[in-house]
């Protein structure tokens, strides 16, 4: 609220670095730069989070990842798809859907 526009954070890492898997991963990834670290528990490991702007017109799949965009389609509806790699923080993450 206090940024006045929707914030992600899908992963704990440096962008480039693998996405740990557990909080000792990220914190050990981020080092002093993480003041606490709440452990939910290991993730499943199935890649990385799927990253969907839903500020616009129509959705836009920022990051192909480990829910399939045809699952989100049967919830949203069609699917814009990012036509180039982005570079920015907008997506991050190594793996990105291009079309």
């Amino acid at each position: 609220r206090a940024a006045g526009r929707p914030l992600t954070a899908p992963s704990a890492n440096r962008s480039g670095a693998p996405s740990p898997l557990t909080a000792q991963e990220a914190a050990a990834g981020l080092g002093e730069a993480v003041a606490l670290a709440i452990d939910g528990g290991a993730a499943s490991g199935r890649g990385e989070s799927t990253l969907v702007d839903m500020t616009g017109q129509r959705p836009r799949l920022l990051r192909a990842g480990a829910v399939a965009a045809a699952a989100i389609e049967r919830v949203v509806g069609p699917l814009d798809r990012v036509s180039v790699r982005p570079t920015g923080p907008e997506a991050s993450g190594r793996e990105r859907e291009t079309t």
